[in-house]
């Protein structure tokens, strides 16, 4: 009982809904209609009034001689009988009292008929006498003794006749179209008349019997709406439509949220036929049933809401696969609330890819990755057709950039889940190698017109390959290949100078990964990594593997990082001050440099039980000194290209980072092999002593000078350490080297004949001072 209830209330709320918008949309005709009669109404009132006032001083002049006595103007005498008399002669000569006149209605027109016109009239009466007469005959006919089934079929065909012959004419013949209309109708009223007598004759059941029945109906009185434009019959079809619902209702046998899934779905072949016809779209039926079908989602998605326990996946795949064809209908038809039944219709897809995975009862990550690359194709779909989207929604700018922000969310976050949902030992490679770099390709068509929040979404796709690469290293190159290639397009047509700088940093680092994994996807292939236990084990048992594994990552990085050094360095102009950029380049260069070559310093430190890492057949010391003079080379040729010699801020900062540069390469070298230490130790002394020479700048000579002392004399000490010399005899040498370089300066200045400056002052005095303490740690330390 409460459900019928529930679905008559329905019923009553779609039939009002439905004539209010039918009402508002023949309004316009209506009041064309009416403006148009009251025009001819003022017009025949006006022509009344103007035929009155030239009639009336006639009148006047015909009535003044009959007035003879004066009117009375006292009170009135009761009357009596036997005043009769009196009264009726005292009438014929009292004049009434005067009324003012009131205006006289138009007459109302009169149409005279012609002879074909009545002719007409004629025949359609007789037509609709012989419709009745027919129906009577075929009724007759019904009672006769035949057979039940010879009944039924006359009672089909009569139907069909009244019916077809009904449109035929109304189409064919114009002055017959009551006449038509009426035989139309009655081929309708038969209908159901055929449907019952169908039950009573052949042994079916009554629901489908209603159904079919009920189908048929539907689709007679919509065609019919169409044809004949009866707004009758207009209302008689939302009816059926109700009662066609309610069949499918009662022959599943399902309760009222199918019955209302039944209705959306007739909504929907509706909304289809009106998208493909236009004389659908202005048709009766379609206003009448329209207003009522745009209710129709937000009904069955509330109902589905609180009968979300007792449904099944295959209940909620119909649901939200007609919500969504309905609301992607709408959008083609309705231009009010457009964008957010947009926005509606993607949900409920994305909520019906969900339904479907669960029906199929696909696994979790199989779904999730499914969602994430449908996600992402709406991100490729609103950047690629952006204009078109934002002016055919009348989507503003911040709301897009939040669209786009919020789309590229997702997809990260339903990667994340379907990695989380990885039931196996192993993460299977089709995620790192296929899904993310797809994902990525979806940005790559707003990367080529600056899509700066693509490039913040192809670079955080790359990180999720590296979580779903599983420590297999060659899983990762698909997806640094295509931010790689995406971030180049990106910086290519970024205008922005800060969004530039960014970009080009950006891909920089991504070359440089790049050439860590390919280094260590090789290690792994020459040594034949397996890694069965997946990464939740990891594959740190064996410390020397772990170890020549690092190893090949930081080499397969120096290779790009030295080479786009090098690129950098020759690309620049010489006898110009360093940009900004090259400053930027400079210092990242030198700073992952020595990261680098600190890791590999504490490998080379590490002593393992197994042996040493190794990495091509070369250990991890020899990496190590080939690491050193590469960074050397780079940045003495950095030091001695990009520096004009001017005092520019720019100049001087690049001068502060080489010296560093330097000092820490020599400090790495004391760790390596003793050719080494030479070599670098010679190139550094050498490219100060130049610099020295080289400069203008009276504080930046004596910068160059103090460290070229300081190179040589820690040189010295770390020789006479290599020598196992002791500490007096490597005091001793410290202090001989210090002096050597400053008596050949002074030798210098003296034979040039110059005077001493400040700073030769000062180091005369220091020679000085320390002749003698030479003197006496070598008269301590060896005897002497």
């Amino acid at each position: 009982m409460f459900w019928f209830i529930v679905v008559m209330l329905l019923l009553a709320l779609s039939f009002f809904i439905g004539y209010r918008v039918g009402e508002k949309k023949q309004s316009t005709d209506a009041q064309a209609k009416r403006q148009a009669w009251q025009e001819g109404y003022n017009a025949a009132t006006s022509y009344a009034a103007r035929e009155a006032k030239q009639a009336a001083p006639a009148t006047g002049q015909v009535q003044q001689p009959v007035s003879n006595a004066p009117p009375t103007t006292g009170p009135l005498t009761e009357w009596t009988p036997n005043d009769q008399l009196q009264s009726t002669h005292a009438g014929a000569y009292a004049q009434p009292p005067v009324k003012p006149a009131a205006p006289l209605a138009p007459a109302r027109p009169v149409k005279v008929l012609t002879a074909r016109e009545r002719e007409l009239r004629n025949i359609n009466v007789t037509l609709y006498v012989a419709a009745l007469l027919i129906v009577a005959a075929a009724a007759l006919f019904l009672s006769f003794a035949l057979p039940p089934l010879p009944k039924l079929i006359a009672l089909f065909v009569l139907a069909a006749v009244f019916y077809g012959g009904g449109l035929y004419v109304h189409a064919a013949k114009k002055n017959l179209k009551p006449a038509a209309s009426a035989f139309a109708g009655t081929g309708l009223a038969l209908l159901p008349l055929s449907g019952i007598a169908t039950y009573q004759t052949l042994s079916l059941s009554a629901p489908v019997l209603w159904l079919i029945f009920s189908v048929i109906g539907t689709l007679a009185v919509g065609f019919a709406t169409v044809r004949l434009r009866s707004r009758v019959l207009a209302w008689i079809a939302v009816f059926v439509l109700v009662s066609t619902t309610m069949a499918c209702a009662a022959t599943v046998q399902r309760g009222i949220l199918f019955y209302l899934l039944f209705l959306l779905v007739l909504s929907v072949v509706l909304l289809v036929l009106a998208v493909r016809s236009e004389k659908v779209r202005s048709s009766l039926f379609y206003s009448a049933v329209f207003a009522t079908g745009q209710l129709l989602p937000l009904l069955v998605l509330g109902l589905a809401l609180v009968m979300y326990t007792s449904l099944n996946p295959r209940d909620l795949l119909w649901v939200f696969f007609l919500v969504t064809a309905h609301l992607l209908l709408t959008i083609r038809l309705i231009k009010q609330f457009r964008f957010y039944r947009l926005y509606a219709a993607r949900v409920t897809f994305m909520l019906l890819i969900f339904a479907t995975g669960n029906y199929l009862a696909l696994e979790a990550q199989t779904t999730w990755a499914i969602s994430a690359a449908l996600w992402a194709g709406q991100a490729l779909a609103v950047t690629y057709f952006a204009r078109g989207y934002r002016q055919l929604f009348s989507v503003p700018a911040s709301w897009w950039r939040t669209e786009r922000i919020a789309l590229w969310v997702l997809v990260a976050g339903s990667l994340l889940v379907a990695l989380a949902q990885v039931t196996g030992p192993v993460v299977p490679w089709g995620y790192a190698v296929l899904l993310i770099p797809l994902l990525q390709v979806f940005s790559l068509s707003a990367l080529h017109h600056r899509g700066k929040i693509e490039a913040v979404a192809i670079v955080l796709l790359a990180v999720l390959a590296v979580v779903a690469s599983d420590l297999f290293a060659w899983r990762v190159l698909p997806a640094l290949a295509v931010a790689i290639l995406g971030l180049t397009l990106a910086f290519r047509n970024e205008t922005q100078r800060q969004w530039h700088l960014v970009l080009d940093l950006t891909r920089w680092l991504g070359v440089l990964v790049f050439g860590g994994f390919v280094g260590r996807a090789l290690q792994q292939l020459l040594t034949g990594f397996e890694q069965p236990t997946g990464i939740a084990q990891g594959y740190g048992r064996d410390a020397a593997v772990f170890e020549s594994l690092n190893l090949a990552w930081v080499v397969g990085l120096w290779l790009p990082l030295f080479a786009l050094w090098l690129i950098s360095t020759l690309r620049s102009r010489r006898q110009l001050p360093p940009t900004r950029e090259h400053l930027i380049h400079f210092g990242a260069s030198v700073m992952l440099a020595v990261l680098t070559l600190s890791y590999v310093l504490s490998l080379h430190n590490t002593v393992t039980s197994i042996g040493e890492a190794s990495f091509l057949t070369l250990s991890v010391g020899t990496w190590l000194a080939l690491g050193i003079i590469l960074a050397l080379v780079n940045v003495i040729l950095a030091g001695w290209r990009l520096d004009n010699h001017g005092q520019q801020r720019d100049a001087q900062i690049l001068r502060i980072m080489v010296l560093v540069a330097s000092a820490a390469l020599l400090i790495f070298s004391f760790q390596s092999l003793v050719l080494i230490v030479a070599v670098v130790a010679l190139a550094n002394l050498s490219f100060y002593l130049l610099n020295a020479r080289r400069v203008q700048a009276p504080q930046w000579k004596t910068v160059y000078a103090a460290a070229a002392q300081l190179t040589f004399s820690l040189s010295i000490w770390w020789f006479a350490n290599y020598l196992d010399v002791d500490f007096s005899g490597r005091f001793a040498l410290l202090i001989v080297s210090v002096m050597l370089p400053q008596l050949v300066r002074l030798f210098l200045v003296m034979r040039a004949k110059r005077a001493l400056s400040r700073e030769m002052r000062w180091i005369t005095v220091g020679l000085v001072a320390l002749l003698p303490l030479v003197l006496l740690v070598g008269d301590f330390g060896f005897g002497l």
